[in-house]
């Protein structure tokens, strides 16, 4: 019974007929609020600032803000950074738009939803930089750029990862996989050669280093342009965290990475 109520409730508030409709502890809520209201743009609820080694004095550098939304109607707008580059510190801020859930035709579900938001902060001079949360100056971290070791944009060629994520098995093993596709090139072709992992603190770094070769292995019996390639985390996480992988194209993937169940 309680679940056709649940069942018609929804029906009648997606055609209107009601109004809109809450979820709230698995329940929803009819409202008879029928007025239209944009949504609000607040400063975004963040608790954590991801800060990531191996940036240089070249490098596209970044930050990662990390918090919880309160419900599903919450959405990520704009974020931004100040930096004073004589004083070495980066104010960075974040904002999400907040939908109204009295509004016609509306659900929210009241569940708590992580987020991450990735702040570029364009290329740094060396030094180490004390980056804060707007309006939040206790939340702070220390980002070290380093002094490039080759004029190239990254220290190695990087796999062309579209996707990755941190597998955990029954026994608390963890491993990362990155997945993705090799271009074509004119001539010769990419191979991966070795897959760095590193634990820094709350975040996992991946290098996925590749190399362009032109012998035997880019014959198309043996090439694969799609690669899968699984890599054991030697010092694994034990509390939530973030997934960081290096790419082709400078943007790197961040994934956040749930606490492990124990």
């Amino acid at each position: 019974f309680r679940n056709t109520i649940n069942r018609e409730i929804i029906m009648l508030g997606m055609t209107g007929k009601i109004g809109s409709v809450v979820l709230c502890g698995g329940l929803l809520f009819p409202s008879l609020a029928s007025s239209q209201a944009r949504p609000q743009a607040l400063p975004t609820p963040v608790d954590k600032i991801f800060v990531v080694e191996g940036f240089d004095d070249n490098d596209k550098s970044e930050v990662v803000l990390h918090g919880d939304f309160r419900n599903s109607c919450n959405r990520l707008a704009e974020s931004g950074a100040v930096i004073d580059a004589e004083n070495k510190t980066i104010e960075v801020w974040s904002t999400y738009y907040e939908y109204p859930a009295g509004q016609e035709n509306t659900m929210c579900a009241m569940v708590m939803i992580p987020f991450i938001e990735v702040v570029d902060l364009g290329i740094l001079d060396q030094g180490e930089y004390n980056v804060t949360l707007k309006g939040s100056p206790e939340i702070q971290e220390t980002l070290t750029i380093a002094k490039r070791k080759t004029e190239s944009p990254d220290d190695y060629l990087y796999a062309p990862v579209t996707n990755g994520w941190v597998e955990t098995s029954e026994n608390g093993r963890q491993a990362v996989v990155v997945q993705g596709t090799f271009p074509l090139w004119f001539m010769g072709c990419q191979i991966m050669t070795d897959v760095q992992v590193q634990t820094q603190n709350e975040a996992i770094v991946v290098q996925p280093i590749t190399e362009i070769v032109d012998d035997e292995r880019c014959d198309d019996e043996n090439y694969k342009h799609e690669f899968n390639v699984k890599k054991g985390i030697s010092a694994p996480l034990k509390t939530e965290g973030l997934l960081h992988i290096r790419t082709l194209n400078s943007h790197a993937i961040n994934r956040f990475v749930p606490a492990p169940v124990m």
